[in-house]
């Protein structure tokens, strides 16, 4: 208000009503003078009836001027309502997301520690950790920035068994884009000959696991392919079969050659397919449920785990495709899947899981889990030959440097890749010994 009118004795206004947020006594009344209907003037002589209808009038106008005041007290206590329930909604979201985060945390405990030699304990890899790197050219290096490499090995072994060893069946090697999400895989064929220690001993690469654990395993990769690998999972078919389950399946082509594939009568009979379901639902304990025809379907855990088993049709290699397909398709469930799902998955499938990776490593990759895409995906060796190395029916790399060479193309798109002194040397050794060179 200007000064002249707090001066009038007749407008008093700042005086009485002071411009302060307190009153809103003041601000209702001002309101109900804004909102006072006003009468309209009748055309007519006045009469005692219509002086006796504006008396009325101004009896409404201070009834309604009450009703308003009454709607506006109203409107606050909802909102003081309304702030409260949201305050009680974000207390119950805090709760529960504090709960869940107890549960993962409970459920990651049950996950294996790793193991050095057999002694538990923790782990490191990369180029300072436990396993053995080679003396790797700097440019291939730096071709290999802003990628995490793991190592993924599936084990035969039972239900809860230790999976301190056993011979890896199972054996990718995954490149992970940090920047662009791209996602590239190499399958190391089980079968591969291989150096297999830092003591120079040689023989198929599946066996560096079961003779050393992880570190043996991951410090033969890294000699062999000139690589740095920062972490590794271990599974057996339990958990594989069961993560299958709980995300409902996959959709597989069951290749008639390898549906119809016999077994020779000196071993019993059969087909293979059915032998390998039933081998393995003895050695998980799931239920035994056989695959019903060849062509494109779904598949349960069991049935999808016993395809991926069989190399009598296919050797190693269609063993290894089938492989790659099926760990495709299970990422991809995994980013589309529900919570609920993935607190299933966690509860069935962690107790039969190894790896280095803390909680803290795995939740760092969850927020940007949908950025992942699939890319290419190839075995090793892709230019290959077979020899007997002893007595041991072994795959052989045409040669080992070649394939080396288009490894790094494929999961780091290094097309100018210069090898370490190691590789070199070992390439000449099995190329020498097994009588098998590049074309």
């Amino acid at each position: 208000m200007s000064k002249k009118y707090s001066e009038d004795e007749n407008y008093k206004w700042e005086d009485e009503y002071q411009w302060d947020d307190s009153y809103s006594e003041f601000d209702d009344r001002f309101d109900d003078v804004e909102e006072e209907e006003v009468p309209r003037r009748k055309t007519t002589k006045r009469t005692k009836s219509a002086s006796s209808a504006k008396s009325a009038s101004g009896k409404k106008t201070g009834s309604s001027a009450k009703r308003s005041s009454a709607k506006k007290a109203a409107a606050r206590r909802k909102k003081r309502r309304n702030k409260m329930i949201m305050v009680a909604v974000i207390e119950v979201l805090l709760l529960a997301l504090v709960c869940l985060g107890l549960f993962i945390v409970s459920q990651f405990n049950k996950i294996q520690p790793p193991s050095t030699e057999g002694e538990q304990g923790k782990i490191s890899f990369g180029a300072n950790g436990d396993a053995e790197v080679n003396d790797i050219p700097f440019g291939t290096l730096e071709k290999m920035e802003g990628y995490t490499t793991f190592a993924v090995f599936g084990i035969d072994k039972r239900n809860m068994a230790s999976l301190n060893d056993g011979l890896s069946d199972v054996i990718l090697i995954v490149s992970v884009d940090e920047n662009s999400g791209e996602i590239n895989m190499v399958s190391v064929y089980r079968d591969t000959y291989l150096q297999t220690n830092k003591d120079g001993e040689f023989s198929k690469i599946n066996a560096a696991y079961n003779r050393g654990g992880p570190v043996r395993a991951i410090e033969a990769l890294n000699t062999n392919l000139d690589l740095q690998i920062d972490h590794y999972v271990t599974v057996n078919w339990f958990a594989v079969a069961k993560a299958i389950d709980e995300m409902g399946g996959v959709d597989i082509e069951v290749p008639e050659e390898i549906f119809y594939a016999k077994i020779p009568e000196a071993q019993g009979g059969g087909y293979w397919l059915n032998s390998y379901i039933e081998t393995t639902a003895a050695a998980t304990g799931l239920p035994v449920t056989y695959v019903k025809g060849p062509g494109y379907q779904t598949l349960n855990g069991l049935q999808a785990v016993a395809l991926c088993r069989i190399r009598q049709v296919g050797m190693d290699y269609g063993r290894a495709d089938m492989q790659r397909q099926v760990v495709a398709q299970l990422f991809e469930k995994a980013k589309k899947t529900n919570l609920a799902t993935l607190i299933a998955v966690s509860k069935n499938v962690f107790p039969n899981v190894q790896t280095d990776m803390t909680l803290s490593d795995i939740s760092a990759l969850i927020p940007g889990l949908t950025k992942y895409y699939m890319a290419e995906s190839t075995g090793f060796p892709s230019k290959r030959g077979a020899a007997m190395m002893g007595t041991l029916d072994c795959i052989i790399a045409k040669d080992l440097l070649t394939n080396v060479k288009e490894l790094h193309r494929v999961l780091y798109g290094n097309d100018v890749y210069v090898p370490s002194d190691k590789v070199i040397e070992l390439s000449e050794y099995i190329s020498r010994e097994s009588g098998i060179y590049a074309d």
